[in-house]
Parts: structure tokens; C-alpha cells; sequence
């Protein structure tokens, strides 16, 4: 194992550690946690055993082993802001709809009428 292998399986471990020590203090849910858990677990499986890449480039048909990994970590990404872009415009919708509410609720009120 070179010293990169090294290198990133030590980090891999150090953001495991912090994700478990999170879990267990229930800032993470256990579906968050697994998930990411399972990522990093297997960020780790290919960083010791690099040959697995190369594997999947052959049976996917493409050229190289890196080739996968920025495939899928370009999949993983575009994934993921489809996501964030999909939560943050359920949020903007959810706090649309909340404004308009405490604003019909306060124009209810007696004694909040504006002058005009």
C-alpha cells in the first residue's frame, strides 16, 4: 500500500469516527448514517484494493479504473444537487405557505387594520 492509500484510509477512518460519534448522540438519523457509512466503507474497499476499478472499467467497457471513479462520483454529484434543489424548493413552498397563513391570521385580529 502506497502512502496515498495510507492518506485516505486514515481520513476515511477519522470521518467514520465522527459520523458514529454523531449517530450516537442522535445528531445523525440511522438511514443518513447508513448510507454515508456505506459510502465511505466503500470509498475505503477501493482505496485498498484498486483492482476492483479496473474490474468494473472492463465490464463496464470503458478504458480505465479512474474512469469509473469520476463517472460515478459525477453521477453522485449531479444526484445530489438535484436533491438540494429539490428540498430547497419544498422549503420555499412550505414557507410561502406559512407567510401567507400568519399574514390572514394577523389581518383577522382586531385592532390590525392598516390605514391606508
Amino acid at each position: 500500500m502506497n502512502l496515498i492509500q495510507v492518506a485516505i484510509i486514515l481520513y476515511i477512518i477519522a470521518v467514520l469516527t465522527k459520523q458514529v460519534g454523531k449517530w450516537r448522540s442522535r445528531q445523525l438519523s440511522g438511514r443518513f448514517f447508513a448510507v454515508w457509512f456505506c459510502f465511505w466503507i466503500g470509498i475505503a474497499i477501493v482505496t485498498a484494493y484498486p483492482k476492483i476499478l479496473n474490474w468494473a472499467a472492463m465490464w463496464m467497457g470503458v478504458g480505465r479504473g479512474v474512469d469509473v471513479a469520476i463517472y460515478a462520483a459525477l453521477l453522485l454529484i449531479l444526484y445530489l444537487v438535484y436533491r438540494l434543489l429539490w428540498r430547497v424548493n419544498n422549503l420555499e413552498k412550505k414557507q410561502n405557505e406559512l407567510i401567507r397563513q400568519l399574514a390572514h391570521h394577523h389581518a383577522q385580529k382586531p385592532g390590525n387594520q392598516t390605514k391606508p
